[in-house]
């Protein structure tokens, strides 16, 4: 199939994706909506990953792109440059889609223009996530400064959404590569201070696959280490470019982005302590978002009962918040989300 005037472009950073990027790519082929093209973009893979991607590329819909191996964010940037589609949408190239997740949020793009359409997600490690698909129009409106000093509660990703071409290109919103965390949600915080909401339907259509040897907060406190801390700090770069755009282009929006981000602050905070490093790179600069007005901020606008426990016990007494989490085993109450 060609699709020469695509209406939807696919993002699909890679790099040494060999052991799922097949699946990535047959779900999209699977969707019910096909006007649409398919960019991957090889980050430098070392793997088989360019060798099974170049079995698709006799589809005129699907392009294969190399990158300079300058991260995900340098890929998904690139895909953006070459995009044509009039809407953009990201998949990590170990997740899959839903077959109507197309159709589903380009329907709600085209009735509200001024709205980013998100649906939601299902976590899964193996086989096939089970998808849930809502046989109901009922979906979740929320105006810009809510749903920004939420974004960690509402919808932490870039993926799972479809934003318009043009406003990205207007404003020239990109992923910010000095960033190694958090950059693709920055990403979304831009677009959404240059908009009126975003629109949020109940159906999960997008599988987020879980890696249990990746970097994250929500690892066992045995595990973690300083390049968790590190990698997890770095989201401080995408904030600020946030900040930056914001002021530019969005002014007022800022202070709703520094509410949002006092919930990352507490997370970095209670990595390191759980990790055991007393001290890090921009742990400085991270504190001051746990001050005492920003966790009366958080409070005040926060949606996430366990969200504003968590901002407010790291800022009194992190390793309080530790204990309860680790040696009382309620990790997962936080990070079930």
């Amino acid at each position: 199939m060609e699709a020469s005037n695509p209406e939807i472009s696919i993002v699909v950073p890679m790099y040494n994706s060999s052991y799922f990027v097949k699946n990535c790519i047959e779900s999209v082929l699977k969707q019910d909506f096909t006007n649409y093209e398919l960019l991957l973009i090889d980050d430098h893979s070392t793997d088989e990953t360019m060798e099974i991607c170049k079995n698709y590329i006799k589809d005129k819909r699907i392009k294969l792109l190399c990158n300079e191996g300058k991260g995900v964010s340098s890929a998904r940037n690139r895909g953006i440059m070459k995009s044509t589609g009039s809407y953009i949408t990201f998949v990590d190239s170990d997740d899959v889609l839903e077959q109507t997740f197309l159709s589903k949020l380009l329907n709600i793009a085209k009735g509200n223009p001024r709205y980013l359409p998100m649906c939601g997600h299902v976590r899964f490690e193996n086989g096939n996530p089970d998808f849930e698909v809502v046989d109901s129009s009922e979906s979740n409106t929320v105006e810009t400064n809510d749903l920004i000093a939420n974004i960690f509660y509402y919808h932490p990703a870039s993926w799972g959404c479809l934003f318009q071409s043009e406003v990205i290109k207007k404003y020239g919103i990109k992923m910010e590569e000095s960033a190694s965390f958090n950059e693709d949600i920055y990403f979304t915080v831009k677009y959404l201070c240059v908009c009126d909401g975003g629109i949020i339907i109940p159906d999960k259509l997008y599988g987020y696959r879980t890696n249990i040897n990746g970097i994250g907060a929500n690892k066992p406190h045995n595990t973690l280490t300083a390049k968790d801390v590190e990698h997890r700090a770095k989201g401080y770069y995408a904030f600020q470019d946030a900040i930056k755009f914001s002021e530019k282009n969005a002014p007022g929006k800022s202070v709703y982005i520094d509410i949002g981000y006092s919930f990352m602050a507490a997370e970095v905070l209670l990595t390191s302590v759980r990790a055991g490093i007393g001290e890090f790179d921009l742990k400085k600069k991270i504190k001051k978002y746990l001050s005492i007005s920003h966790c009366i901020d958080f409070v005040r606008h926060g949606k996430n009962m366990y969200q504003k426990l968590l901002v407010c016990g790291v800022a009194i007494n992190s390793h309080v918040i530790k204990y309860i989490l680790d040696d009382m085993g309620l990790l997962k109450i936080i990070y079930s989300r």
